[in-house]
């Protein structure tokens, strides 16, 4: 038996890989950890109704350099960075951070990829987000530290569904206190797991971008997890 479901806001702006379940083995949670699972691309958000920048000019200059420091700025600093470069009207700002569990080379390799991917996946713009599988990257020509941000959010869910009773119950409870311990920790972080039969557990994830204050964090995440079983196709995984 097994179940999954990953929620995750388009802007990825207060969640990181926000909420992750299984009912299968830890060692398919080990298994996701390694290197190239880390830097596999989940989506990215380039707002349509967003200005572009000039090629060559000042904005794009600011934005390179955002782009070519934060990947080892984040690795150095426990998985989460954040910059601001030029002045108005071509000021930019880029946040980067990295999921809670992987190792500093990983990050940087993840946030490494994401920024030569960011010219690709959202060509001129001058706010962009890609979410890879171990790390988050965000661009933007206005300030959003310390924002909230869960519109758009993403769904991937797993097409199977669990078929133990309880498994939405003790979903319900692990996935809550994960969002209450993320947001109490330092680096807004928090995995576990809980027993659903002899032979199976949940294991959950929950995680916040770090420029957020508690209370924002806890009520993002608390609003991922009501959301996680609420979402049709995610009912039940």
């Amino acid at each position: 038996m097994s179940a999954a479901a990953l929620l995750l806001p388009a802007a990825m702006h207060g969640l990181l890989p926000l909420v992750l379940l299984s009912a299968s083995s830890l060692l398919f949670l080990t298994a996701t950890t390694n290197a190239d699972n880390l830097r596999f691309y989940m989506s990215s958000d380039c707002p349509a109704d967003d200005t572009n920048y000039t090629r060559g000019g000042a904005f794009q200059a600011n934005i390179d350099a955002i782009l070519s420091s934060l990947p080892a700025a984040a690795a150095a600093s426990s998985g989460f960075a954040k910059d601001v470069t030029g002045s108005a009207p071509e000021q930019a700002y880029g946040l980067a951070q990295c999921r809670g569990d992987i190792s500093a080379s990983d990050c940087r390799a993840c946030l490494s990829d994401s920024a030569r991917e960011m010219a690709s996946k959202c060509p001129g713009q001058k706010s962009a987000v890609l979410i890879y599988e171990g790390c988050l990257l965000r661009l933007s020509n206005a300030s959003f530290f310390g924002e909230a941000d869960a519109s758009n959010p993403l769904y991937m869910c797993d097409p199977d569904n669990a078929t133990e009773p309880r498994f939405a119950a003790s979903l319900d409870a692990l996935m809550h206190g994960l969002a209450e311990e993320a947001s109490g920790s330092p680096r807004m972080f928090a995995a576990g797991s809980a027993n659903l039969t002899l032979y199976d557990k949940i294991y959950g994830m929950a995680q916040c971008t770090r420029d957020l204050g508690p209370d924002d964090c806890q009520g993002c995440l608390a609003n991922a997890v009501r959301k996680i079983q609420a979402y049709k196709n995610c009912s039940g995984r």
